[in-house]
């Protein structure tokens, strides 16, 4: 949805895969990219509640994106989650 809103991307990649017994989920876009010290100002939210997310399934989410250099997310969650 991000990129769909956001990005004004020509080329979106999904990735999935397997790395050292984790589950790894890329998404990387040729799109317009962001100043990353926006996340979780007033109205920009939805890539906290994806770290958060990532978190309380015991993983992480990486963010790497530069204005005019599209933008990489990249998930990393374990096989299992925590109970």
């Amino acid at each position: 949805t991000n990129v769909a809103r956001h990005a004004k991307a020509s080329r979106v990649q999904v990735h999935l895969g397997q790395e050292d017994g984790q589950l790894v989920v890329e998404i990387t876009d040729d799109g317009m990219g962001f100043d990353q010290s926006i996340i979780g100002q007033p109205g920009h939210y939805g890539l906290v509640g994806m770290r958060e997310r990532a978190r309380l399934a015991g993983g992480r989410l990486e963010i790497i994106s530069q204005p005019q250099a599209g933008t990489r997310l990249r998930m990393v969650l374990p096989e299992e989650s925590p109970a």
